[in-house]
C-alpha cells in the first residue's frame, strides 16, 4: 500500500503558520563548528522566512529550521528525528537547527501513540518516521518546483544535492537560501508518497555512525538549560510539604513557625498537602521543615507493603488457572510442556524500583487570568496541558507549554505531579512565575512490582516448551486509553486507578 503525505499537504500561508507555531521555544544550533553548538537557547524563526509547511522554515542564508516533535532526555532523539526531515530533504546537516515543537498535539503529535505529544515507551521513532520522512520529501519537491520557476525548465530535469538544487544539462544550480528568498508555496502543493522517498543505499545520514549527537556539546560546555535552569523575571520559588503515607490529606496544620521564615510570602493548603511559596529556595525549604500537619490516615496505601504484594504477585504467577492478558502465544506450549520428561521451574521477583533522575521533578508556571504558560523537562507537553488546564480551571488550549532538555526522564517525567504543583502556586500568586523543585526526598516510590514464573519443559531432544506468567500492576497511576488525545483537547479529567 502506497502512502501519501496529507496531514501537512494542506497549503499553509506564512501568516498563518505564524499562528499556528508561533510558540517556537527551543533551538539547538549544530553541525561542523563546536562553538555554534548550544543548546536549549530560545529562538524564533525570523518573519521572512520560507515556511512550506509547520515542521519547516528555511532562511535566505540557506539555514533549515527542523521542528523535533520528542523531548531530548538523553536518548538522541533530538538528533534523530530531525534526521529523518534532513535526509529526505537533502539538507546539509552542517547548516540545520532543530526547533523543539511548541505545546500543539493537533500538528505535532505523535501518530503512532494516540496522536499526542508524549515521548516514552520506545515509540517516538518508530511513530514519527514516516510522516517526517514525507515532510521531508515534500519540502523536497516544493523546492524543486520553486526552482523549475526560476531557472525556467521543466522540474522532471532537476535533482538535489545537500541544501541545493541542480540542473545538470546547463551546470546551473539554486542554495535553497536563494530559492526561499524568491520562491513562494505552489498551489496545489506537491503530494510527497513512498515512492518519492530514498532507498536505503543513498542514504547520507540514516545509519551513519560519523553524525554527532546534537545535545552533547551544550551538555559538556555547560550551556545546555533544563528545566532546573529556568530563570524569568520576578520568579519566586515553591515547595510542597506532602503526606508522609500517599493519598492522606491534610486535617490541621501549624504554620505558624514557619510564617515567620525571612523570605516566605505565602503558605497555602492544598488538598494533598502544604504549599509554601517564597524568594528563595532555602527559605521555602526550611519553612516547610517547620510545618506540623496532621494527616489523615483513610488512605488505602498504610495496607500496602512491598512483601504482601510480592506474595500476591508470586501465588497469582503460580496458579496456572489464572488467566491473565496473553502478549505473545505460539502453538500449544501447555500440550508440549505436559508430555515432557523434564520439569524446569523457576520464579523471579524485583523489589520497587525508584524512577530517579538526575534532575529533580521540577516546573514553573505563570498564571494570568485564564492564560498558563508552563516551562518544564516534561515527556508529555499534551497530558501537561490538559493537567494544567483543569487545575487553572481553564482549557488547554490556553496553556502553552515550554519544554526544556531533562536530566533523565525514565517515564517519571511524563507523570503531572510536579506540573500540577507548580500551577497550583502559580494561581495563587497571579502575574508572577512560581519555580517548584522537588527535594531529592520528595518523590514517590516507582510502582512497578512484577513478578514472573517460569515454567519450561525438557523432552529428550532438548527444550520443546517454554511457558511464562508475569504478574504486575498496571504502568501508570492513570489510564491512558486510545481516545486520550481527543479527551485532553475537550478538557479530559484523569481517572486515577485504583486496582
Amino acid at each position: 500500500m502506497t502512502r501519501t503525505l496529507q496531514s501537512q499537504s494542506r497549503a499553509l500561508s506564512r501568516r498563518s503558520f505564524l499562528v499556528t507555531a508561533g510558540g517556537l521555544g527551543i533551538a539547538v544550533a549544530f553541525g561542523s563548528l563546536p562553538d555554534l553548538a548550544y543548546g536549549a537557547t530560545p529562538a524564533t524563526a525570523a518573519e521572512g522566512d520560507f515556511r512550506p509547511n509547520a515542521w519547516i522554515a528555511i532562511a535566505a542564508d540557506g539555514t533549515v529550521s527542523i521542528i523535533a516533535p520528542a523531548v531530548e532526555m538523553g536518548q538522541g532523539i533530538m538528533t534523530t528525528l530531525p534526521l529523518l526531515v534532513a535526509e529526505e530533504l537533502d539538507a546539509d546537516w552542517n547548516r540545520v537547527r532543530v526547533v523543539q515543537a511548541p505545546s500543539d498535539a493537533e500538528t505535532y503529535g505523535n501518530p503512532g501513540f494516540y496522536g499526542i505529544q508524549l515521548t516514552g515507551g520506545s515509540e517516538s521513532t518508530r511513530g514519527y518516521n514516516a510522516l517526517l520522512r514525507l515532510t521531508g520529501a515534500q519540502t523536497r519537491l516544493i523546492l524543486m518546483a520553486g526552482a523549475a520557476g526560476m531557472l525556467n525548465v521543466p522540474v522532471n530535469e532537476l535533482t538535489t544535492e545537500p541544501n541545493r538544487v541542480v540542473h545538470r544539462s546547463s551546470a546551473r544550480a539554486l542554495d535553497y537560501g536563494q530559492i526561499a528568498a524568491n520562491a513562494t508555496l505552489p498551489d496545489p502543493l506537491p503530494q510527497a508518497t513512498e515512492a518519492d522517498l530514498k532507498p536505503s543505499e543513498r542514504w547520507r545520514y540514516i545509519g551513519s555512525r560519523s553524525i554527532q549527537r546534537i545535545d552533547v556539546p551544550s551538555k559538556v560546555n555547560g550551556a545546555a538549560v533544563y528545566g532546573i535552569d529556568v530563570q524569568l523575571p520576578g520568579m519566586l520559588y515553591g515547595a510542597v510539604l506532602r503526606a508522609p503515607v500517599q493519598d492522606e490529606r491534610p486535617e490541621a496544620i501549624d504554620d505558624a513557625e514557619a510564617r515567620g521564615v525571612p523570605g516566605v510570602t505565602h503558605i497555602i493548603p492544598l488538598s494533598y498537602g502544604v504549599g509554601i511559596i517564597g524568594g528563595t529556595v532555602e527559605a521555602t525549604r526550611r519553612a516547610k521543615d517547620l510545618i506540623k500537619v496532621t494527616w489523615s490516615t483513610t488512605s488505602r496505601v498504610r495496607n500496602y507493603t512491598s512483601q504482601r504484594l510480592l506474595d500476591e504477585y508470586r501465588a497469582i504467577g503460580r496458579d496456572l488457572g489464572t488467566r491473565g492478558v496473553a502478549a505473545h502465544t505460539e502453538g500449544d506450549a501447555e500440550a508440549t510442556i505436559a508430555g515432557a520428561a523434564k520439569v524446569i521451574e523457576a520464579d523471579y521477583m524485583s523489589d520497587h524500583v525508584a524512577h530517579a533522575t538526575m534532575e529533580p521533578m521540577n516546573a514553573t508556571a505563570l498564571v494570568t487570568g485564564d492564560r498558563v504558560e508552563i516551562w518544564a523537562p516534561t515527556q508529555g507537553p499534551t497530558g501537561t496541558q490538559g493537567f494544567a488546564a483543569q487545575v487553572a480551571g481553564t482549557t488547554p488550549d490556553k496553556v502553552k507549554v515550554n519544554t526544556t532538555l531533562l536530566g533523565g526522564g525514565f517515564g517519571r517525567k511524563a507523570e503531572a505531579d510536579f506540573i500540577i504543583d507548580a500551577v497550583l502556586l502559580a494561581k495563587a500568586v497571579e502575574g508572577r512565575p512560581v519555580k517548584v523543585v522537588w527535594s531529592s526526598g520528595g518523590r514517590h516510590p516507582a510502582r512497578q512490582v512484577p513478578a514472573a514464573r517460569g515454567a519450561a519443559r525438557q523432552g529428550r531432544t532438548g527444550c520443546q516448551g517454554k511457558d511464562c506468567r508475569l504478574a504486575t500492576p498496571h504502568r501508570s497511576r492513570l489510564d491512558l486509553r486510545p481516545d486520550v488525545a481527543t479527551c485532553l483537547r475537550r478538557g479530559w479529567r484523569p481517572r486515577r486507578r485504583r486496582d
